[in-house]
């Protein structure tokens, strides 16, 4: 979900480096705590921040975290609890900020809503569920801007979640669930060739019934909605011309080869490193001729929803990337980047 307008860019910002994010700290100051000085208050006032396991302190730091204030520009201290705890308990490789921004995103587009028709998005004392924040901003997505309806559902299901971390956590504003949203826990089971499995969903009332999925095309595949298929002979060697162009940088044709040849997202070969070029170097070809390169889960290159997947490069591009990876050019790039990185961020390894 984009900006939308300068004040959703002003109430939506990013930290790119959110230190210690999950330390306890402590107002008195503790054996071996570190005194860290509080900003915008007395001269005095400090917190401490409590020793932990040395090698859980890079766990503590969470790259990219989404941070939302109020309108009056102060921090909104119950959304962005609720954005930490969607980080806290997932490993550091997993944690997809991404979609947290996203999440953010929604919540803060709610709560201009209810600022924009005056509506106090922590009431729910209305007799009528048309009277209540999410309902009237359920009508809204549905009526005003004419959402999807797989879309408004998403929207609805973070607004509904956040309430109910707000209900769990924050007692003093007494959310009762059952006035937010009407929802009770469903068992859909789903049939199969040879077996037939089911999984407890919860359903909603502020949500859209979506049309199923039509039948995809031979030769297509379906990818966000959208129908796909493989470039004709005569696209890709348009493709080819326009990339062998002066115009383009060997980095800039490298990454539409990848994507052209493997069918990668623009995610995956934007986070492939070094060390996966070095792997490819030292591996042998399949049987068939392509090399395989495991991405996604645990490997630190990214993937749509952190997807295991296993990537086939054929020959031709695996050299391109050797070559590319030894030349002048990357490694004088590559050393650049290093020393920057250390200036900016002395305290994180590389």
């Amino acid at each position: 979900m984009g900006y939308k307008n300068d004040l959703q860019r002003e109430l939506l910002l990013n930290i790119p480096i959110a230190e210690n994010l999950f330390a306890n700290i402590s107002s008195l100051e503790t054996p071996f705590s570190t005194k860290e000085a509080l900003s915008g208050t007395a001269q005095n006032e400090a917190y401490h921040v409590l020793p932990s396991i040395k090698a859980l302190q890079q766990y503590n730091s969470v790259f990219n975290m989404p941070f939302l204030l109020h309108p009056s520009r102060t921090p909104w201290d119950e959304a962005n609890s609720y954005l930490i705890s969607l980080v806290k308990n997932k490993h550091e490789m997993q944690r997809p900020t991404e979609d947290i921004r996203r999440k953010a995103a929604v919540i803060l587009d709610y709560r201009l809503f209810c600022d924009a028709e005056g509506i106090d998005w922590l009431d729910f004392s209305g007799r009528r569920p048309s009277a209540r924040p999410t309902y009237r901003y359920y009508q809204y997505l549905r009526d005003v801007k004419a959402l999807r309806p797989r879309v408004i559902n998403q929207y609805t299901g973070y607004i509904y979640y956040f309430y109910e971390f707000i209900a769990e956590h924050w007692s003093e504003h007494r959310i009762d669930m059952t006035r937010v949203d009407t929802a009770e826990t469903v068992r859909v089971f789903f049939k199969y060739s040879n077996r037939v499995s089911s999984k407890d969903v919860l359903a909603r009332s502020q949500t859209q019934k979506t049309p199923p999925k039509a039948l995809t095309p031979l030769g297509y595949v379906q990818d966000d909605g959208e129908l796909l298929r493989p470039l004709s002979l005569e696209q890709w060697s348009e493709v080819l011309s326009i990339i062998n162009s002066n115009n383009w940088s060997p980095l800039e044709r490298l990454i539409v080869l990848f994507s052209a040849m493997t069918g990668a997202r623009k995610q995956t070969v934007l986070t492939i490193r070094v060390k996966h070029i070095r792997f490819l170097e030292k591996s042998k070809p399949s049987t068939d001729g392509t090399y395989r390169l495991r991405v996604g889960a645990g490997t630190i290159v990214d993937t749509k929803n952190n997807k295991a997947q296993i990537i086939y490069l054929p020959p031709q591009l695996v050299n391109e990337l050797i070559v590319y990876c030894h030349c002048e050019n990357s490694i004088s790039r590559r050393e650049k980047f290093k020393r920057k990185y250390k200036e900016k961020y002395p305290n994180l390894k590389e």
